[in-house]
């Protein structure tokens, strides 16, 4: 439940960020902006990753399976946000967008090696606690 509150929190404050006044250091440097959004979506991605499709330490989630197709709805949502930050006296581009989809591809990959790390871990484990393994009484 907590995986599944922080995903809807952050889900959240994208949509406020995304369509509220331009944040304080969005042009600190050089396309900052860009890697806001590619921090922002690959977090995101990675929480609801996490929350629906293998949660590590307690196996499958309600949605197995689901991880890039999270990817791609979280990649559409940004587009269509992005297309309304016209509405709210914000211009849309093209590379914000962009962005948000390297955020998203990075948080999958995120989550996939944090799932073989995880599932790689358990094997060992379950490996040791077999009979005929490990050292003899």
């Amino acid at each position: 439940m907590l995986l599944w509150s922080a995903s809807i929190i952050w889900a959240t404050a994208i949509v406020v960020w995304k369509l509220g006044p331009t944040p304080p250091g969005a042009h600190s440097f050089p396309q900052a902006d860009k890697a806001i959004h590619a921090m922002a979506y690959a977090v995101m991605v990675l929480l609801l990753a996490l929350s629906a499709d293998r949660r590590p330490g307690r196996g499958p989630g309600p949605l197995p399976g689901s991880a890039v197709w999270l990817a791609v709805v979280a990649v559409a949502a940004g587009g269509a946000l992005e297309l309304l930050q016209h509405l709210t006296g914000r211009h849309t581009e093209l590379l914000d967008w962009v962005a948000d989809g390297v955020g998203a591809a990075i948080g999958v990959a995120v989550w996939a090696w944090v799932n073989r790390r995880w599932t790689h871990a358990n094997m060992i484990v379950r490996r040791a606690g077999s009979p005929g393994v490990g050292p003899k009484s």
